[in-house]
């Protein structure tokens, strides 16, 4: 599974956080560069899920078609990844892109392509280098899989030492692997468990099949509402049919069913006693200002993606453990949330 690159590596072992190499066409002004930020370590050779915001100034993304907007990684295809949010303040576009599978071991480049209105081609590319073996910690282990890609112990070795470095999704992938070669390994279980339970982003594989949640705790503790942004990505060669009213939010033993309409939200929990005056300001404020379109039920075809929302109201933030599950096409995904 992992290779070790070997040449080169010391140009790239020093890279900081804001790694990127944006190329402007010689057709396009200078306001048309975008700000690139890579997420995770200092260091990103060493993460194979490390992702990136970026921003696109207002004064070029009036000019582009906002709604066509393509994402390559090393030429494929995945803009079904890509979240493009524009920010409501300054016009600008945020553009954000977590890897929900391994990025390729070497170089790796990104591009973000994009049509503007006169016709023209808006093209920005960056790269960095994906290398485990540059860290002196995972080296040996690196090297270990590499010579024997079905060497549980060093995958257990490197999801720890993934884990002591605040890197949530390499963990995963490594106890995953190990699972995968050995079923009832209870450590890896048990350490995939405890990490898959924690984090706010999380994503699963059924058949081709993937779906991303991600939580939203802010929103919760302002205003008792459970919100999960969803995307559903479908890489099957047929139709895959989601329903909104398949969402189940349990909340320790109590089933939540989803919330149909926003609208009214803000005021009905104020009534209830539930936030006081200045809250329910706040929270109302926030849902005039931040469109929160709810999961679209229907089919989604092959290679496309759908995203929107699942909301569901809470009467207590006293709980001890939440569970999301949604049903796509008779396939159930869950998705483990902590308390308090």
């Amino acid at each position: 599974m992992i290779s070790l690159i070997n040449s080169f590596f010391f140009v790239f072992l020093f890279l900081p956080l804001l790694l990127c190499l944006v190329i402007p066409l010689p057709s396009h002004a200078q306001e048309d560069d975008i700000q690139v930020q890579l997420l995770g370590e200092f260091n990103p050779a060493v993460s194979r899920f490390l992702g990136f915001t970026a921003v696109i100034p207002a004064g070029t993304a009036k000019n582009l078609d906002t709604e066509n907007i393509k994402f390559f990684v090393n030429g494929d295809n995945q803009s079904y990844l890509l979240q493009v949010e524009k920010d409501p303040s300054s016009g600008d576009l945020v553009l954000i892109y977590k890897p929900v599978v391994p990025l390729p071991l070497g170089k790796v480049v990104q591009r973000i392509v994009a049509n503007t209105r006169s016709g023209d081609i808006y093209d920005r590319h960056w790269f960095f280098i994906v290398n485990p073996a540059s860290h002196p910690s995972l080296a040996p282990w690196a090297s270990a899989v590499q010579k024997n890609p079905r060497d549980v112990n060093a995958y257990m070795k490197m999801g720890k030492i993934y884990e002591d470095m605040y890197l949530p999704d390499d963990a995963l992938g490594c106890y995953k692997k190990v699972l995968e070669l050995d079923p009832n390994h209870q450590e890896a279980e048990r350490s995939y468990n405890q990490i898959f339970a924690l984090m706010d982003h999380k994503f699963d594989t059924i058949d081709n099949i993937l779906v991303e949640v991600n939580r939203d705790q802010a929103l919760e503790k302002m205003g008792y509402l459970a919100l999960f942004k969803i995307t559903v990505v479908n890489k099957t060669a047929n139709n895959i049919s989601v329903s909104y009213s398949d969402c189940k939010l349990m909340v320790d033993d109590q089933e939540v069913k989803p919330l149909d309409k926003l609208n009214t939200y803000a005021y009905n929990i104020y009534k209830q006693g539930l936030i006081d005056v200045e809250s329910y300001a706040r929270l109302s404020y926030f849902m005039e200002t931040h469109p929160i379109p709810l999961l679209e039920s229907g089919d989604i075809i092959p290679n496309t993606a759908r995203r929107g929302y699942a909301t569901f109201g809470l009467r207590s933030l006293n709980y001890n453990k939440m569970k999301l599950t949604l049903k796509v096409s008779g396939k159930e995904f869950q998705f483990p949330f902590g308390g308090k």
